[in-house]
């Protein structure tokens, strides 16, 4: 038994929105009442089953609306001058990725103010200023302490009646 669907040459499972026939009948509610054969009907049934999926449908590539000639009243929102896309924004070249996390979440009696974003473990709190949790603080306030004398673990003595006489 052969794949291929006879009327339109396609292999099964493999729609081609193409083929005029199968691209009329991909448009058609109720295929069942329509005047095709049915390897027509099958092939615009699979068509329509995976239309909606389709990747044309849902990808957007960033940026992608933004070509040709600049509105009027256009400006950049990074650097707020006219003339240019943001996408083409002179500032994207110059600003490093600092990546800054906010504070939501943790109560301000926690936080400790500091003096910048630079400061490891920083963030930004509501009011636009920096601050890093007091626990973080404290702990990068203390060096860490290098234990001065070996550890020295004591064995218990075990008695003579519960060592094992095998392994002792």
């Amino acid at each position: 038994k052969s794949d291929i669907l006879p009327s339109s040459g396609i292999k099964a499972g493999q729609g081609d929105i193409t083929d005029p026939i199968v691209n009329r009948l991909a448009k058609t509610v109720d295929l069942a009442n329509v005047e095709a054969s049915e390897a027509d009907k099958i092939q615009a049934a699979i068509t329509q089953s995976t239309l909606d999926y389709d990747p044309s449908n849902y990808v957007r590539i960033k940026g992608s609306n933004q070509v040709g000639d600049l509105p009027p009243n256009y400006r950049c929102y990074k650097c707020l001058q006219p003339g240019h896309w943001i996408k083409d924004c002179k500032l994207n070249a110059q600003q490093d990725a600092l990546e800054i996390k906010k504070s939501t979440g943790i109560p301000r009696s926690f936080m400790v103010p500091v003096e910048g974003p630079e400061v490891p473990g920083a963030m930004m709190t509501p009011t636009g200023q920096f601050a890093v949790p007091s626990i973080e603080h404290e702990a990068r306030r203390e060096p860490i302490r290098k234990p001065t004398e070996p550890v020295i673990i004591e064995k218990p003595t075990i008695p003579g009646d519960l060592v094992c006489g095998v392994c002792k």
